[in-house]
């Protein structure tokens, strides 16, 4: 499935978002680091690339007008095993009647 283009002048939704001055802060903050530019250019570019995989596979989950919705990606975190570590910060959405139900059933067998 084709990602719609943005309509940005051929710059990538990434790259205002992502620049190397806010990955550099970003890398800076955990313990006083010492990043190098080679450093901070491929981590730029890893979380790049990152976000396109996460992307197009949620576009892969989405419905025929291209719409991507939350739920989209919850379901590529879940199904897939190389990035279920963003499985807490990305959860499938749970409706306030079915968590009800499922504290009601492990209260019983507690």
């Amino acid at each position: 499935m084709d990602i719609p283009e943005s309509n940005t002048n051929n710059m990538s939704p990434t790259d205002e978002a992502l620049s190397l001055n806010t990955i550099a802060t970003i890398m800076r903050a955990c313990n006083d680091i010492q990043v190098t530019d080679e450093a901070l250019f491929l981590t730029a570019e890893a979380t790049k690339k990152f976000i396109e995989y996460i992307t197009k596979e949620s576009f892969g989950k989405a419905d025929k007008n291209n719409e991507l919705k939350y739920e989209h990606l919850a379901e590529v975190v879940e199904s897939n095993q190389s990035i279920k570590f963003l499985q807490e910060i990305v959860p499938k959405k749970v409706k306030f009647n079915e968590l009800q139900e499922y504290l009601k059933d492990n209260a019983k067998k507690n």
